[in-house]
């Protein structure tokens, strides 16, 4: 017999079949690979190469859903594909899609003809996730309101722009930087800590379904921030590999994802740039060098893990999980560590190796009752393992919320104090209710708010005007008159957080307008001392009497004829005489005390001359220049003092004589059995004619008393103006003496005259 080997007929395209994951699902941008069996009409696969050429063509039925729409593109060709022959008549195909989605695969031979099983149903799958290619998008990535809620979004995307759904998506980081904001001067007098440069918001979200993250935050600072979203996705951990054990930033020389944590230095793995590839070991040496992996550690289970790490003799380790430090130590033959777990819960995790020496290597292992059998020590999934990637980092403006009375402030010491005739002023500053809660709310930095302010007490009012700084501050100003205790009250009323309620309302909206600390009790002090105001306090007219001082009393008041409440003024005052009145001039200068409240008290020291004196009375400056007070000059009378009868004498009706010795007597003529007269004009002890009467007078005829055998009184008559008439008689002609006493005060007898005269006829 004869051995007969029987070969595949011709190609037939109908019974050629294909096979492999390529025919169902891909990644997109991915090379996905299925084999193409050529077979004859029979069905006999065919054993060499026929050079046969197939046409692979995708036809996209269902795109991927498209959460939000996007303007931007894929670059580049969005499908390619390529064969080659591998022996046995099978063709390896290698295809790649860009856009996920539902496909059709149509397979065809040169001719056309589609083989078995084409068209075939494949599923492109979104790459992992990009952060350059990711949409973040919501009124909040531009602008908000201080205290509401500000809307953001992440579509999570590939870098071929397709929204990825949360398979490898664990959870999104976001944190809020506040960058500027405007300050002031009630935030500075108060000691707030500006916020600005600290991170105000961080929070992490999960997905909202089909890759959607719900990013939303309320703000309560007004300001610009930073805003920085990192997602954190499964597959590997972050590595930095330094040429030193010490860590530093110059000691860097490569940065890379590692899926899992099992590596042998000197065997593996490489550093590759394009198409270049260079050993690590190249590049940080064989010992003395140290690696750092960071990023996030997962579990399926809640129970206790122990997490292990394998490494070489000459290598050491440390771990920082969630806050929880292991020192370094060596990991030869293996470092151990429990660590409690939540599944599916994610927690910080660090890993620092460094060699010294030896055959570098390293592994990082796990194990749990649920996670392995016996217990057993195997290498963390790298499902497991968790990386950050910053996405986008995005500017919005918060704007400050509606003006809030209770948070609204007022800066200034002329809120509490003031001084009458001056103008004063205080800042307003219109604030919402958030910023720091409680103390500081956010300045209304475009203005238009409803300020109002006020000062009431039971006399008086104090009109204040508001000026709009337009950039959330407000000047008030106001100029009080009166003197005293007010309540300043300042409104904002162009918020009110009460509804519209008519009437019933109106009360407590006013009531609730009052901002932080109104009304505030506001002591209006006088001004500086106004001569022009200031006045003596005396009525009718300012007279005294010779031998005594002047006392009047000073009233200080401001220009708002406000009573001063301190002393301190200069006063200068001269009490002269009217030189039209005394042929002798006479000034003396008056000294001040100061009592109370600005009452000063005048002491004119004793005149002697009486008649009119002008008082003229004076402030003086800093400078010495003069300024009388009101009314000033006034005019003074000095009165005689009383009668005294050692200056008391005769004025008229007798002769003096100079009788020797120094002594002068009165000599008077008179005629028997007829009156004589003569008059005694009173005076003070200065020898000032006493202008008004009522001094008593004695005086009696003494003469010879062959003659005139007893004494004679004489009769004295008070012409009510200080002179008194006396008038005597005598019935024999002779020489008589008469004796003129003066009845004092205290009712005794004075001296007798000095000038006691006697007359014969």
């Amino acid at each position: 017999h004869f051995n007969t080997s029987v070969v595949a007929g011709i190609f037939d395209s109908s019974e050629t079949s294909a096979s492999g994951p390529g025919l169902k699902q891909a990644i997109a941008g991915e090379d996905s690979t299925f084999i193409i069996q050529s077979k004859d009409s029979g069905g006999n696969k065919k054993k060499k190469y026929d050079d046969l050429h197939f046409e692979v063509d995708l036809v996209l039925v269902e795109r991927q859903p498209l959460p939000v729409q996007t303007n931007d593109s894929i670059g580049g060709e969005l499908i390619s594909s390529a064969q080659r022959y591998i022996g046995n008549g099978q063709y390896e195909v290698t295809y790649s899609v860009k856009i996920a989605g539902l496909y059709l695969m149509y397979v065809r031979s040169i001719d056309g003809t589609g083989i078995s099983g084409s068209p075939f149903s494949v599923t492109i799958m979104p790459a992992v996730l990009s952060a350059e290619h990711s949409v973040i998008v919501g009124p909040g990535t531009i602008a908000g309101i201080a205290g509401m809620l500000a809307e953001v979004r992440l579509y999570a995307r590939d870098e071929y722009r397709n929204f990825v759904d949360t398979y490898n998506i664990d959870e999104v980081e976001t944190t809020l930087t506040l960058k500027s904001r405007h300050d002031s001067k009630h935030e500075r007098a108060i000691g707030f800590i500006d916020p600005v440069n600290n991170t105000i918001i961080k929070y992490t979200r999960c997905d909202a379904g089909g890759g959607i993250f719900n990013l939303d935050y309320t703000p309560l600072y007004a300001g610009e921030y930073e805003m920085n979203v990192t997602v954190i996705s499964p597959g590997g951990l972050e590595s930095s590999y330094f040429s030193s054990i010490n860590f530093g930033p110059s000691h860097k020389v490569l940065t890379k994802l590692e899926n899992e944590i099992t590596v042998n230095w000197n065997k593996e793995p490489f550093s590759c740039a394009e198409v270049e590839c260079t050993p690590i070991r190249h590049l940080i040496g064989t010992r003395n060098f140290g690696i750092r992996w960071t990023g996030y550690l997962s579990s399926n289970h809640n129970e206790e893990y122990t997490i292990g790490i394998f490494c070489n003799d000459g290598g050491f380790a440390s771990l920082a999980i969630n806050g929880r430090y292991v020192k370094w130590q060596s990991c030869w033959p293996r470092l151990v560590t429990a660590l409690p777990m939540k599944a599916h819960k994610t927690v910080n995790f660090s890993l620092r190796y460094k060699n010294l020496e030896g055959e570098a290597f390293l592994n990082l292992k796990w194990a749990s009752p649920s996670e392995t059998s016996n217990n057993t020590m195997v290498i963390i999934p790298r499902r497991n393992l968790h990386y950050r990637t910053m996405t986008k980092s995005i500017y919005p403006m918060i704007y400050p919320n509606k003006a809030f009375p209770p948070a609204s402030v007022a800066v200034g010491e002329s809120l509490r104090t003031a001084i009458a005739g001056l103008e004063h002023q205080f800042i307003v500053e219109a604030r919402d209710e958030y910023g720091e809660q409680g103390a500081v709310g956010n300045l209304l930095l475009e203005g238009g708010a409803a300020v109002s302010a006020h000062g009431l007490n039971q006399d008086d009012e104090i009109e204040v005007i508001v000026d709009d700084n337009l950039n959330g501050t407000y000047t008030a100003s106001y100029t009080p008159e009166k003197s005293g205790t007010y309540l300043l009250s300042v409104l904002l009323t162009g918020s009110s957080m009460l509804h519209d309620l008519g009437n019933f309302a109106f009360g407590k909206r006013l009531a609730l307008s009052h901002i932080k600390g109104s009304p505030f009790l506001l002591k209006v002090v006088p001004g500086a001392t106004d001569p022009g105001q200031s006045e003596l306090v005396f009525s009718g007219i300012l007279e005294q009497v010779t031998g005594r001082d002047l006392i009047i009393d000073l009233q200080a008041y401001d220009a708002n004829k406000n009573r001063r409440l301190v002393g301190g003024d200069k006063i200068v005052a001269y009490l002269s005489s009217s030189s039209n009145v005394l042929e002798i001039d006479t000034s003396v200068e008056c000294n001040s005390k100061y009592l109370d409240e600005g009452l000063y008290s005048l002491m004119c020291p004793a005149v002697s001359t009486a008649g009119k004196y002008q008082l003229d009375v004076n402030f003086a400056d800093i400078k010495g220049v003069l300024t009388p007070i009101r009314f000033s000059p006034f005019d003074v009378v000095i009165h005689p003092g009383h009668a005294t009868p050692e200056t008391t004498e005769v004025s008229s009706g007798g002769l003096e004589v100079d009788i020797g010795t120094g002594q002068k007597v009165v000599r008077f003529n008179s005629h028997v059995g007829l009156f004589g007269s003569f008059v005694v004009a009173a005076k003070d002890m200065f020898a000032n004619e006493v202008n008004v009467g009522g001094n008593r007078f004695i005086a009696r005829v003494k003469g010879d008393i062959n003659a005139e055998p007893s004494d004679r009184l004489v009769r004295v008559i008070d012409q009510g103006n200080g002179h008194y008439t006396f008038a005597y008689k005598v019935s024999y002609a002779s020489s008589y003496q008469i004796d003129v006493a003066m009845l004092t005060n205290s009712g005794i007898h004075g001296e007798y005259y000095l000038n006691k005269g006697s007359f014969k006829d």
